[in-house]
Parts: C-alpha cells; sequence; structure tokens
C-alpha cells in the first residue's frame, strides 16, 4: 500500500507518531466505536435512534435556532460538509420524525428554512445525550483516555456559518 507524500514528511516532523496504516484502521475503528457507542447513548437515554447523520443535522439546527437564526439546506449543507441533497434527504426524515418543520425565510419569502419542533427542542438538547455519551466514554477507555479523546474531538467540532440574510 503506498502512503501519500505528507505522511513521510510527518513522520519525519515526529509530528505523526504512528504509521499511516496503524492512522487508516484507528480512523475506522474510530468510526465502528463511535457508531456502536451512539446506538448504546440512544438506548440509555431512551432517544429514538436516528442515524447519525440525522442527529448531527438535527444538533446543527439546534445551534442555528440557539443563535435565534433560521437554518435553510445551503448554510447546514455547508457548515455539515455535505451535499444539498443529502442534507434535503435528512431532513425529510427529520420531518416525518417531527422533529424540525420546513418554513419560509423572514427575510426571503422565497427560501425554506428548518425550524425545530418542540420535540426537536428535546431530541436536539446536547444535555442528556451529551451526559450519557461522556459516561460511555469514561465507562470504556476511563477517565483520564476518556478527556484526551474529548479534546482531540475539538479539532472536528462545526460551527455554523450564518447566512448573509441573517435568520
Amino acid at each position: 500500500m503506498s502512503q501519500p507524500a505528507e505522511t513521510s514528511d510527518l513522520r519525519e516532523a515526529a509530528l505523526c507518531p504512528i504509521s499511516f496504516e496503524e492512522l487508516v484502521d484507528g480512523l475506522f475503528g474510530a468510526l465502528t466505536w463511535f457508531d456502536a457507542a451512539y446506538r448504546i447513548v440512544c438506548e440509555r437515554v431512551e432517544m429514538e435512534i436516528f442515524t447519525p447523520h440525522e442527529y448531527i443535522l438535527l444538533r446543527m439546527i439546534c445551534r442555528y435556532a440557539e443563535n435565534m437564526r433560521s437554518a435553510g439546506p445551503t448554510e447546514l449543507a455547508e457548515a455539515l460538509g455535505m451535499s444539498k441533497g443529502y442534507v434535503s434527504k435528512l431532513s425529510r426524515s427529520l420531518i416525518a420524525e417531527r422533529m424540525i418543520t420546513r418554513l419560509p425565510h423572514r427575510a426571503d419569502r422565497r427560501l425554506l428554512v428548518y425550524d425545530l419542533t418542540p420535540n426537536g427542542e428535546v431530541t436536539g438538547s446536547a444535555d442528556a445525550i451529551g451526559e450519557a455519551f461522556w459516561n460511555h466514554m469514561v465507562g470504556v477507555l476511563g477517565n483520564q483516555r476518556a478527556r484526551e479523546l474529548a479534546v482531540a474531538l475539538r479539532l472536528l467540532i462545526r460551527t455554523p456559518q450564518y447566512d448573509h440574510l441573517g435568520g
């Protein structure tokens, strides 16, 4: 298996203390671990199990709402690094589950935005699921390794980029 040129540069600079193969295996291991953890946590907090992508979309809509903004498919796609079509597909599932609703934008009625339903506000709240996820991480990894993982995960946080219409 060939490695990208940047891999050897990182190794020489001692910025990446593991091999490329270990990195790839670790990333796929993390995906598997987080998928299983997500399902366990959903069961613990008695939350209906959505796909992780649906829950991520719901959380991002919550983050827009926390800032008194409405989120349109274009803004959500950009903030999440997803295609607008995929965001629309996920949103249809959340609309069917009565988590979000589609409304005309306040500033430009030609555009549609997503807003939370009361059920979506409760489900999208980070409190219960966040605490359950943290407790699961500590239970599986131990306190120190869970803290290290939490610090590393800060690098992956997606922040909404609010649209020019101002919500």
